[in-house]
């Protein structure tokens, strides 16, 4: 099971690796925008991806979702 996205995390990683600082409520709208986009994708994912899949599966996926 995926860990949640949590505010935190979102300040976290836009600081480290792009070094961006978001205020409290930015950071919140973000992590509810990003829990939203990972459980789209995870749910349309599911029984068609598997752990064992090749790693460009993955993206060939996301291509075909784009129609």
């Amino acid at each position: 099971m995926a860990k949640k996205i949590t505010p935190e995390l979102i300040k976290e990683q836009a600081e480290a690796l792009h070094g961006i600082r978001l205020t409290p409520q930015r950071s919140t709208e973000l992590a509810q925008e990003v829990e939203k986009i990972n459980s789209g994708v995870r749910g349309v994912a599911e029984g068609i991806l598997t752990f064992d899949d090749e790693p460009g599966a993955f993206a060939r996926f996301l291509s075909a979702l784009k129609g």
